[in-house]
């Protein structure tokens, strides 16, 4: 009696541990990942030094108190 109760529990043992490994190797076969594509917006740039506005030197300024 004593040894068919341990026959039992190791059967149940490495049904248990068969079930396991076919459960984790159904999630370790597959890669799993996301590809994304970033696209890089660069600035324009600007080749003078200065930039000319129209007109500004010529508008008087009359918020500014000397």
């Amino acid at each position: 009696m004593k040894r068919k109760r341990i026959i039992t529990i190791l059967t149940y043992v490495l049904l248990a541990a068969a079930w396991g490994a076919i459960f984790v190797s159904l999630f370790t076969a597959c890669n799993v990942y996301e590809d994304t594509t970033v696209e890089v917006i660069r600035c324009p740039t600007i080749d003078a030094d200065t930039v000319m506005i129209p007109d500004w030197e010529d508008v008087p300024n009359d918020s500014v108190e000397y």
